[in-house]
């Protein structure tokens, strides 16, 4: 946010994506055949990196508690954490502070919401308070194809066992 999107997470969602295809590139790859899956951060790396790629193969996607999913929401329901540390500096940016936003923008899942036509499974925690249950079902709402959300009840910011389970299951059916 500080770079106004010149560094910081577009440098980050580039080694990501270059990670990725030098993945596929890899011997025993199927590169028309494959799928990204993650928590929390995680989660919306994969997000992303299966909208940027998905001209390129990706089958689904799994995000478990996802980060990086709906900034302005977040910001308005969000208790300091991750999310309250990123958005600290935004009062200090006085005017630039919607070339800021700008630049989250790209890499808030909810921005590519309409380029996640592949199955996308999302899980959120009931009491997630680093990423709140109503940002991820907001991007779920938003999606155009084959998807499933699912709150697991008591469940804070972790990754769970139920997520590999349910993300196992997705990727049997769509990968």
């Amino acid at each position: 946010m500080r770079s106004l999107g010149k560094a910081g997470y577009v440098d980050w969602l580039a080694q990501a994506a270059a990670s990725a295809l030098w993945a596929l590139g890899q011997q025993g790859v199927a590169p028309d055949r494959f799928a990204f899956f993650g928590s929390s951060q995680g989660g919306g790396t994969a997000l992303l990196l299966a909208s940027i790629m998905r001209e390129r193969g990706v089958r689904a996607a799994a995000a478990d508690v996802t980060f990086l999913t709906n900034f302005p929401l977040a910001l308005a329901t969000v208790e300091p954490g991750a999310y309250g540390l990123m958005f600290e500096p935004l009062g200090q940016m006085g005017d630039r502070a919607g070339e800021a936003w700008r630049a989250l923008g790209f890499v808030d899942t909810t921005s590519h919401a309409h380029r996640l036509t592949m199955p996308v499974l999302l899980t959120a925690g009931g009491d997630d308070h680093v990423c709140p249950a109503n940002t991820i079902q907001s991007l779920f709402e938003k999606l155009p194809g084959t998807r499933s959300y699912t709150e697991l009840r008591g469940q804070g910011h972790a990754y769970t066992q139920p997520f590999l389970h349910l993300a196992r299951a997705w990727f049997r059916l769509y990968v």
